[in-house]
């Protein structure tokens, strides 16, 4: 029987970052959640931070594990993001013949 994990990831963020600096944020978040990792660095040419796990937060009517990142950026001074992931599972059930 195989599971399969799936989910999406909510951004709450600074409007000034680019698309790609919070595409590379939002997988930074996803992989921490993965890995049970509970910090996390990220590292840029245009910013250094930290990704760190919260609690069990709800966003509307969506709940999952809420990451927080606190970020020096060269352009806009300290930035502070918040992340909701929330996931789902479903596993491939196959019937008896």
């Amino acid at each position: 029987m195989e599971a399969y994990r799936f989910g999406v990831t909510y951004l709450l963020t600074h409007s000034g970052l680019s698309k790609s600096e919070k595409i590379f944020l939002i997988k930074a978040a996803t992989q921490a959640y993965l890995t049970d990792e509970s910090r996390k660095t990220v590292v840029t040419d245009n910013f250094q931070g930290v990704v760190s796990v919260g609690n069990y937060a709800t966003f509307g009517g969506t709940s999952g594990v809420q990451f927080d990142v606190s970020l020096d950026h060269n352009n806009f001074g300290k930035v502070n993001l918040r992340f909701l992931v929330h996931e789902h599972s479903l596993q491939n059930f196959v019937a008896d013949a």
